[in-house]
Formats: structure tokens, C-alpha cells, sequence
């Protein structure tokens, strides 16, 4: 993922535990992003429930986990790879809006199982659309 240097002013605070980079995007708000374990992941509202969703610069589709929203799973065709290169079993699109640094937004999902206790993760698809 490429970002223009001029959007973003970034601190770090380190600790055991965790690393917070807080980047500060002059068009989109302030993001910040937690490295637990060496996961980068962001913490959103869905529905007003507090979720994790990981950010995945290597996927260009965003997915969710199946029960993360109360909104209609939709039938799809979409059938994406997975990292081990196997068709992931999709459920379906859901359209789903979820808060960040109090800013809402908009994104239609995959509904997928994943090995994480995360909500979902955010590809490229969703990252992509913010920058440009």
C-alpha cells in the first residue's frame, strides 16, 4: 500500500505488549493502528459493539466474520483466493457500515470464517478507496 507522504504525520509509542502508530491523514482523520503480536489491526464500532478488524495490505478484498452484523447476507458469486491459494468459502456480501475514530464507513463485505478472533480483516479494496 502506497500512501502519499504529505497525507500522514506519524508518532510511535512502544511498548512491551503492543505498538500504536497513530497516523494522522490531512484528508481522512487520524487512524490508529495497534501491532499486537505483529498484527496490524484497528479498533471499530459495528453496530455499537466494539470490533477488531485487521488490516491486510496483502489482500485486495476485504472480508467479515459471519455474525458481526445484524444486516442481510446477500448471495454472491465472489469466490477469492486465500493466502494458501484455496477458494475461501464465502456466505455471502454484507453490507455493513462500521466507526472509526468516531468517522463512519460504508463497506460491502464478504462474509467468511476466519482462524482469527478478529471481526474481519480490511484488503486493499477498502484501503484504496480512502486514499485517492
Amino acid at each position: 500500500m502506497h500512501y502519499p507522504l504529505e497525507h500522514f504525520t506519524c508518532c510511535y509509542i512502544t511498548s512491551v505488549i503492543q505498538l500504536t502508530v497513530s497516523c494522522t491523514c490531512s484528508k481522512y482523520g487520524i487512524w490508529i493502528w495497534i501491532l499486537e503480536q505483529g498484527t496490524p489491526t484497528v479498533r471499530v464500532e459495528i453496530e455499537w459493539i466494539p470490533r477488531t478488524l485487521i488490516i491486510d495490505t496483502v489482500s485486495n478484498v476485504s472480508l467479515l466474520q459471519p455474525c458481526m452484523s445484524r444486516r442481510d447476507v446477500n448471495v454472491t458469486t465472489t469466490r477469492p483466493y486465500g493466502v494458501t491459494e484455496e477458494v475461501l468459502d464465502i456466505k455471502g456480501l454484507q453490507s455493513v457500515t462500521f466507526t472509526l475514530n468516531g468517522r463512519q464507513f460504508p463497506h460491502t463485505f464478504p462474509v467468511c470464517a476466519l482462524p482469527t478472533e478478529a471481526a474481519g480483516l480490511l484488503g486493499t479494496d477498502f484501503s484504496d478507496r480512502q486514499v485517492t
